[in-house]
């Protein structure tokens, strides 16, 4: 005979990681790995070009980062950080993009309220912003996860949250950031991606970790704290 496993142990697995029935997904997605306790792992569509192809791999990866991350996150393999760095650097192109497009048409946010300059006058650009986009702001990008990633990832440890070590904390940010495209929809479009980035950024970090909210609040205080600890220290210095 078997011991019965607590009943709040298994309620905790549950609530951790959705069950695959819960999925609805096809099963030739499954991987044939698996994570801690056996827990059977999905693959990401934008990492399996050769079933959904670029278009659809992106697009899938998409609406399951976005409408889904508790499943999407949560049965996530560790491939590798070479194809959630590709990723990431899609959606800030797309984004960087989209901004400067509805910049140079007067459609942000700002032009809600405010009379801007003209965009030639501000010395901003179209062509300016090709530039920057297609040789410059993908080095940008790329420096940028890295950091952010690492940032994070030394917050999560100082809070016992990074269970699954640096590759989970960097693809949740990478894939994390898939809210970021609604930057392509005019005026509102950049504040409501940015919110759900961190929403998702958050739900990511507990699921892919296998941690709680707890943990994962308690990681994203503390450069806050920090940062508010360094304002007073030098507002009562000078």
């Amino acid at each position: 005979m078997r011991p019965k496993q607590p009943e709040n142990t298994l309620e905790e697995e549950r609530q951790v990681l959705p069950s695959l029935e819960q999925l609805e997904l096809d099963p030739d997605e499954q991987s044939a790995t698996h994570g801690q306790g056996g827990t059977p792992l999905i693959d990401v569509p934008w990492e399996r070009m050769d079933k959904f192809g670029l278009a659809g791999g992106f697009w899938q990866t998409l609406k399951r980062a976005m409408l889904r991350p508790q499943d999407f996150f949560g049965h996530m393999p560790l491939h590798g950080l070479a194809m959630p760095l590709a990723f990431f650097l899609v959606i800030g192109c797309v984004q960087i993009a989209a901004q400067l497009f509805w910049d140079s048409a007067g459609m942000t946010f700002l032009d809600l309220f405010l009379q801007r300059p003209d965009v030639e006058q501000s010395g901003l650009s179209l062509g300016e912003g090709g530039y920057l986009l297609f040789i410059i702001y993908p080095l940008i990008l790329t420096v940028a996860l890295f950091a952010i990633a690492g940032l994070h990832h030394l917050f999560l440890m100082a809070s016992q949250a990074a269970q699954r070590g640096f590759e989970a904390t960097f693809r949740a940010v990478a894939y994390g950031s898939a809210p970021l495209v609604l930057a392509v929809i005019p005026f509102v479009g950049d504040l409501v991606g940015l919110a759900w980035n961190v929403s998702i950024t958050i739900i990511a970090y507990r699921y892919i970790h296998r941690t709680s909210y707890t943990r994962v609040g308690l990681a994203m205080l503390i450069p806050l704290v920090a940062l508010l600890l360094i304002g007073l220290y030098f507002r009562m210095v000078s």
